[in-house]
């Protein structure tokens, strides 16, 4: 499964949630779609702006068989059925989800305008909620 990372600065209409014992700012960047049209919720996490569901675009393919790079977008589907992507989001390998390119921060299959997620994104995600290991409450 993929989510994108849109880059973006905090706007209004913010609201808090308790995560530990931080309060990152949380709220929506608005929803997106992808080239095939399918909406995605968006979330705002300390400064950046989230993808709330998995990526689920791209033509299935059964599970054993590879993606291949053919200029068409090619997903899996959890027991190779189509109704599972409509819930849980398209599986990809990396080559597929790269879009065949080893440029860190790449579009990838995403959406116009966002990205594949860079390590030191994933890391200012979770620090954002309070680290790897935050406090369960």
């Amino acid at each position: 499964m993929i989510i994108c990372l849109f880059s973006i600065s905090i706007s209004a209409q913010e609201f808090w949630i308790t995560v530990g014992n931080r309060q990152p700012i949380i709220t929506d960047c608005g929803i997106i779609t992808d080239d095939e049209g399918n909406p995605y919720n968006t979330v705002v996490i300390g400064d950046q702006c989230w993808m709330l569901e998995n990526l689920n675009t791209g033509d299935r393919i059964d599970g054993a068989n590879n993606q291949t790079d053919n200029n068409n977008i090619e997903k899996y589907c959890y027991a190779d059925l189509e109704s599972n992507c409509d819930i849980y989001g398209g599986l990809y390998q990396w080559d597929e989800m790269m879009n065949y390119t080893t440029q860190e921060g790449t579009q990838g299959i995403c959406p116009y305008g966002w990205h594949i997620p860079t390590r030191a994104e994933w890391t200012a995600l979770t620090d954002s909620l309070g680290g790897t290991s935050p406090e369960v409450r």
